[in-house]
């Protein structure tokens, strides 16, 4: 099995591996921002949607018992 290797690095090679970074620029900054923007209302508005299908589905299904009741005669009605 190998081992993880956990020496820090030289100075010389930290100095590299941050020269190597890439600063993002304005302009990617602000289509990356748009992105996440656009993500998240998307997510939102799908969740939205989702809940108010169940919500519709829930009312639907407790239309429907109700019917169903008042067909067996067990709505208030019948009982007087």
């Amino acid at each position: 099995m190998g081992q993880l290797c956990c020496f820090p690095f030289s100075r010389d090679e930290e100095k590299i591996s941050e020269k190597n970074k890439r600063e993002p620029d304005d302009a990617e900054l602000v289509s990356l921002s748009k992105r996440l923007v656009e993500n998240a209302v998307l997510k939102a508005v799908q969740q939205y949607l989702e809940e108010t299908q169940n919500k519709n589905r829930h009312m639907a299904g407790n239309a429907v018992d109700t019917a169903n009741s008042n067909r067996n005669g067990n709505d208030s009605e019948s009982r007087k």
